[in-house]
């Protein structure tokens, strides 16, 4: 009752030797063809949105956004204006 599955390379179509971490690996290429892991819509839903949300956290290219604390380099320093008795002088 031991059955042995014949995994043909879809690249070159030679029959695929079996591998000792449960994977077929062409001799003739060296394609190797993993099979397919079994995984519920939920655990993909989660994965999907962890890469999302790391991608949102760190950005585009990898570097964690930086925050500015500091309001005032965004908005410039509000100007002094002087008191009402200054602006004229009564002589």
């Amino acid at each position: 009752m031991n059955k042995q599955i014949i995994v043909k390379c879809p690249l070159c179509g030679e029959v695929t030797i079996r591998q000792e971490f449960g994977f077929w690996k062409c001799p003739a290429c060296g394609c190797e063809i993993w099979p397919e892991e079994e995984e519920t819509d939920a655990q993909k839903t989660k994965a999907i949105r962890e890469v999302y949300y790391e991608e949102l956290r760190t950005g585009y290219y990898g570097n964690p956004k930086r925050r500015s604390g500091n309001r005032s380099r965004r908005y410039g320093k509000k100007k002094v204006v002087p008191l009402w008795s200054q602006r004229y002088i009564l002589a």
